[in-house]
């Protein structure tokens, strides 16, 4: 009797089936697992920083000497832009604790410049942005813009 390529590719198949379904298996818990944990992690931030809000952002701010309006759009573009669920700290880290990406760091500077009315002065060698702090001394240590006038 003959078997045909066909015949070969079904039994083929049955008997990858449990080692294929299983890995699915695994994948799927390990997905449902990383869901789960960052939405207890979310959990836990906003239950641990409850009573803190975008007043007492400013107010530890304005303490250490920033502008107030800077740290208001500071909080605000964190809160609205980039969909950050729980209250945010000055120290907080822009990679671990809130999740932004070198590129979301980088439209934030960006739009707080432009909403603040500042420059980013050319030549400067800026220390690395690690925490919602740095960015807002960054914005802060950059020159206002000035006006073209023909």
């Amino acid at each position: 009797m003959q078997t045909t390529t066909t015949d070969m590719l079904r039994v083929w198949l049955a008997d990858q089936a449990l080692p294929f379904g299983l890995l699915l298996a695994f994948l799927a818990g390990g997905l449902v697992v990383v869901y789960v944990s960052g939405v207890m992690r979310k959990s836990r931030l906003a239950s641990r920083r409850a009573g803190r809000d975008e007043a007492s952002f400013v107010h530890e701010m304005l303490s250490l000497g920033y502008d107030l309006d800077l740290c208001r759009t500071a909080y605000a573009y964190l809160q609205q832009e980039q969909k950050i669920s729980f209250p945010i700290l000055p120290e907080d880290r822009l990679d671990l604790d809130l999740g932004l990406a070198d590129t979301d760091v980088t439209d934030m500077v960006h739009h707080l410049l432009k909403a603040n009315g500042r420059e980013l002065a050319s030549g400067h060698n800026y220390t690395p942005l690690i925490t919602v702090q740095d960015v807002v001394r960054q914005v802060q240590a950059s020159p206002m813009r000035r006006l073209m006038v023909a």
